[in-house]
């Protein structure tokens, strides 16, 4: 079910990313992206580059943002190595059945 859910929303809005991650939770906590990027301790502009899909961060930066925010970091861990086999042209799902 959660399979299909995730397909519907990617069909409207794309992929999911860690960077749409984070611009939903500053979103749903209602932080301007200043009050974000102090919270994370990145600057504004690195913050709009990142929620923009312009800047791919390391695994490491992910899991220290998901202790900042106090955010299950095996979710965005997973969508991080989502996006990294994106950005060369694996299907994750593929890649996870010969791993």
């Amino acid at each position: 079910m959660l399979k299909n859910s995730k397909k519907i929303v990617e069909k409207l809005i794309g992929p999911v990313t860690v960077g749409s991650l984070l611009k939903g939770y500053r979103m749903t906590h209602e932080l301007t992206l200043d009050e974000m990027s102090k919270k994370l301790k990145v600057t504004k502009p690195m913050l709009q580059r990142i929620e923009a899909g312009r800047h791919h961060l390391t695994l490491k930066e992910v899991v220290s943002i998901t202790k900042k925010l106090d955010e299950p970091k095996h979710v965005y861990a997973r969508v991080w190595c989502e996006e990294q086999a994106r950005l060369v042209g694996l299907d994750f799902d593929d890649l996870m059945k010969v791993i």
